[in-house]
């Protein structure tokens, strides 16, 4: 009788095609200036760290104050976005909302001002430099995400959660880096070798053929959207995206198997689709 364990070792391991990757990262904040250090060291490159906007910092900033208040947009007058911080008191069977103050942010330097309260605007200043020289557990794990997704090849094992992803062999030098960038800064990458098992693997296959699918069916989308304002660049990088699409269906051939036929049905009709829409006559006007 063949065991399982038997079963196992008789299979043809030597070939991995490439590796699940999962990650998770439990700190709090992580300064900018040693995020940018850890991806030099790991040859990411520090201008992949992309700086928050600083509406973003200034609402991150502002949830720091929140104990006890609301927040609120008023107005917008220029660069200057007025905020309105209303204090709520619990009374007996109700809560009381009491109007605190205004304060400004100036949108193009990042000024805070409170006339109305001093000391409250310089809190909030320095609130706002703590929180532009850091970065959250969740930024950390959207930079790991974006790493991959523009340098390597990132495909959902489970599309709906997106807890875990394959990442093809070819990439393995790049997963190296990235998991030395992420342990530096305190996360925790885990990666899990995937053999052929001599049948083509069907759930990586699906894994791939999802992914590339998907990322048409985005494309077909946007292209459906043009109207007589489209602009010639976003056509223009529509073609780009179709080419980069084709090229990624080649790369991948191996993994679709039968698959591919199917994906190159799509890019046909992808292709067909972006002249139709660009050679679409304007509609006479009616009189």
């Amino acid at each position: 009788m063949i065991t399982t364990v038997g079963k196992l070792r008789d299979m043809n391991y030597e070939k991995v095609i490439g590796e699940i990757i999962t990650w998770d990262i439990r700190v709090g904040q992580v300064p900018v200036g040693k995020i940018r250090e850890a991806l030099e060291d790991a040859n990411l490159g520090a201008s992949t760290l992309q700086d928050l906007r600083l509406r973003s910092v200034f609402n991150r900033a502002m949830n720091k104050l929140k104990a006890g208040r609301l927040i609120d947009e008023v107005e917008r007058e220029g660069d200057i976005i007025k905020f309105q911080l209303t204090r709520k008191e619990k009374r007996e069977g109700c809560i009381d909302h009491n109007y605190d103050c205004i304060i400004n942010l100036n949108a193009e330097t990042g000024e805070i001002t409170c006339p109305e309260d001093e000391e409250l605007a310089k809190k909030a200043a320095d609130l706002l430099d703590d929180v532009a020289e850091h970065r959250s557990s969740g930024d950390l794990s959207r930079l790991v995400q974006r790493l991959f997704e523009s340098r390597a090849d990132l495909f959902s094992i489970n599309p709906r959660k997106g807890v875990a992803y394959f990442v093809p062999h070819v990439h393995k030098d790049f997963s190296d880096n990235v998991k030395q960038f992420f342990t530096a800064v305190g996360g925790v990458l885990e990666r899990f070798p995937v053999p052929d098992d001599g049948e083509g693997n069907a759930s990586v296959a699906g894994a791939i053929d999802y992914g590339l699918a998907d990322m048409g069916r985005e494309l077909e989308q946007a292209i459906r959207e043009w109207d007589d304002t489209t602009r010639e660049s976003t056509k223009k990088k529509a073609a780009k995206k179709i080419e980069d699409l084709r090229f990624k269906h080649e790369c991948y051939s191996e993994y679709l198997g039968a698959k591919q036929t199917d994906a190159e049905q799509q890019l046909a009709a992808l292709t067909s689709l972006m002249f139709e829409t660009e050679e679409e006559p304007a509609e006479e006007a009616a009189f």
